[in-house]
């Protein structure tokens, strides 16, 4: 049941039209500039007890204003050459690289490359693949010297041996 005492509002602002909706937002913009303007008063009051009265000497009736116009159109300037730099450089990248995918997929490593660098045998290989838990001691070089592998279960149930350091062994 709908509440008598307050009239029901309809919101649907995305069945208004494009220009209809731009509308709307202007004149939103165009009342809160005058509400803001309304507060400039009090806003002028607080700066004049802040002690902003300096700056508006030094801006407005010492002609500081010219000095802030130049760095501002010097800012401005900056602002669209960088602008302008970005968007060409990416255009010009679009255009170049629009139908040339250079992203390709490594291929895969096959088992005898893995056995050759790493220095093991198939078996080891396999047991590596199949384990969750593993714990590899490296020799002084930096080869694998020996590696032990356990199941998850297993590993759970029995604890893998802290190594000492400078052993060169990592779990």
């Amino acid at each position: 049941m709908v509440n008598s005492s307050q009239p029901p509002i309809i919101d649907v602002p995305h069945l208004l039209s494009r220009s209809r909706r731009r509308k709307e937002a202007a004149f939103t913009a165009l009342m809160w500039s005058l509400y803001a303007y309304l507060w400039t008063p009090l806003i002028s009051l607080l700066a004049w007890w802040a002690g902003l009265d300096i700056a508006y000497e030094s801006m407005i009736v010492d002609g500081g204003w010219q000095g802030l116009v130049f760095v501002l159109r010097w800012y401005i300037v900056s602002i669209t050459l960088i602008f302008i730099i970005i968007a060409a450089w990416s255009s010009s990248n679009r255009r170049r690289f629009r139908n040339n995918e250079r992203r390709h997929s490594i291929p895969p490593v096959s088992d005898q490359e893995l056995m050759f660098d790493f220095g093991v045998a198939s078996g080891q290989l396999e047991m590596m693949r199949s384990s969750s838990v593993m714990s590899i001691n490296l020799d002084e070089t930096g080869n694998i010297n020996l590696i032990t592998a356990a199941s998850t279960s297993v590993a759970k149930k029995t604890e893998m041996p802290q190594s000492l350091p400078g052993t060169g062994s990592a779990n």
